[in-house]
């Protein structure tokens, strides 16, 4: 299984007709006892730092199964970190990123299998430490459910936002996560016929220090159709909008789900989308114009 991509330089309208690879999995590594973490790669979340050319894609390695007894600590599903320095024209040899990540609970709620939410790594709009600003990641996670972690050097390192022993979401599956207008963190994750979410309010931002509130279900009642029993692991989008009622400025959370239908549907109702192959997400550069697509094969 490969991650590749796709450059769009006219906002999204066109797109190019070759793929790049972003990773290339080889097969033949496949084995019944510990699969290496260049035998595949799957599940890919992006980002494009906002101020340089600069991309990294985090993805599963190896082979191994979430949810299987057999992945644990000792063998676990494996992070990889692959980066490109020209906007997503290169990459780079993905960097096996396992042990760091992992390691940030071995002293606290340990880890016996986590992988990066498909999608998005998030970009803050508002903190930046250093020349970067600051990424966060969401895990699926067992046992104890999601975490969240972060990066100020743009995925060289990472940092468990809450700590060690941080569960945010206790019961999750995969999960995503945002940045609410005033620079708190909010965790979405799914579940049968809705949402969990949380959210992370800083008491100092450059240190990460802060607080999570207590896991919450957003059942998403009102909606002109029922959210199917397995719902899609959509994203979270956070925009300004204006209320037509009294012309008042503010910002809306819209979140998509999929109806028994099955057609991604954004919870507001108001906008059906085309499903989209697994695992497929775009990511944009405000400084330079540049729209990709990627996806796995």
């Amino acid at each position: 299984m490969d991650c590749v991509v796709k450059i769009s330089d006219d906002n999204g309208l066109t797109w190019s007709d070759q793929e790049i690879d972003v990773a290339v999995g080889d097969a033949s590594l496949i084995n019944n006892k510990k699969t290496p973490m260049e035998a595949a790669y799957g599940d890919p979340a992006v980002v494009l730092d906002r101020e340089h050319n600069e991309a990294i894609v985090m993805a599963v390695g190896g082979c191994t199964l979430y949810t299987h007894s057999s992945t644990n600590r000792e063998n676990p599903n494996i992070i990889a970190c692959i980066r490109s320095l020209d906007g997503g024209l290169t990459w780079e040899t993905p960097v096996n990123q396992t042990e760091d990540i992992y390691g940030l609970f071995d002293k606290g709620n340990p880890l016996a299998a986590a992988f990066v939410g498909g999608g998005k790594v998030f970009q803050s709009r508002i903190v930046k430490v250093g020349d970067y600003y600051r990424l966060y990641a969401a895990l699926a996670a067992r046992p104890n459910g999601n975490r969240v972690i972060y990066s100020d050097d743009f995925g060289r390192t990472w940092k468990a936002l809450g700590g060690a022993f941080a569960t945010p979401i206790p019961d999750g599956d995969e999960p995503k996560c945002e940045e609410l207008p005033d620079g708190r963190v909010i965790i979405t994750s799914r579940t049968s016929g809705g949402r969990y979410m949380n959210i992370y309010t800083y008491s100092n931002t450059r240190t990460g220090e802060g607080k999570w509130e207590a896991q919450t279900k957003a059942t998403m009642s009102g909606l002109s159709a029922n959210p199917s029993s397995n719902p899609t692991n959509g994203e979270m989008l956070i925009v300004p909008a204006k209320r037509k009622s009294d012309g008042k400025y503010m910002y809306v959370a819209l979140q998509s789900v999929l109806p028994a239908a099955d057609v991604i549907t954004w919870a507001s109702s108001t906008r059906n989308l085309p499903t989209l192959p697994t695992s497929e997400a775009l990511l944009s550069s405000p400084a330079h114009g540049i729209f990709s697509k990627i996806y796995m094969e």
